[in-house]
């Protein structure tokens, strides 16, 4: 057998509790007679299964009922946003609501929108100049490359 200390405890709690069967109570308790940590645990359970048998609870006040319904009760009330998704339900019951919320969202729409022309996009005066240095420098290397085009074999070297 296992141990139920490290294993299963709550076979150890079932034990403390009377609940196994008499075959797993037999197997448990010759693991018992071997393991000290399952009889510490198994002791430690029975004072607990003791102690609750031995408590009584409070008699409960004449008026705990009515007291627990009101509260409930009070609890029940719908919050704020309950309330309002009930009350925007009963507004867009009415047809002409869905239909003046549609126009005036078309409405905003339009007078939303930008009016004339995009403008145009202006280019940075940095990239502009950027990037005509860069056509001159490539320009120059296909005019270099064209100036030794003739002699591949001494003209490629030098470069």
């Amino acid at each position: 057998m296992r141990c139920p200390e490290t294993d299963n405890q709550e076979l150890l709690v079932a034990y403390g509790a009377g609940r196994l069967g008499s075959r797993e109570t037999a197997k448990l308790e010759a693991h018992l007679a071997e393991c000290e940590a399952c009889r510490v645990a198994c002791a430690a359970q029975a004072t607990v299964w003791k102690a609750l048998d031995g408590w009584e609870a409070e008699p409960l006040a004449s008026d705990f009922d009515a007291r627990l319904l009101a509260r409930i009760a009070s609890e029940e009330q719908p919050g704020w946003r309950r309330r309002w998704r009930e009350w925007l339900r009963a507004v867009a019951a009415r047809p002409a609501v869905p239909a003046f919320a549609a126009l005036f969202m078309v409405v905003a729409g339009f007078w939303l929108l930008p009016r004339g022309a995009p403008p145009e996009p202006r280019a940075d005066a940095a990239l502009v100049r950027e990037i005509e240095i860069i056509e001159a420098t490539l320009d120059d290397l296909e005019m270099v490359k064209e100036l030794s085009g003739g002699d591949r074999g001494e003209g490629a070297r030098s470069l």
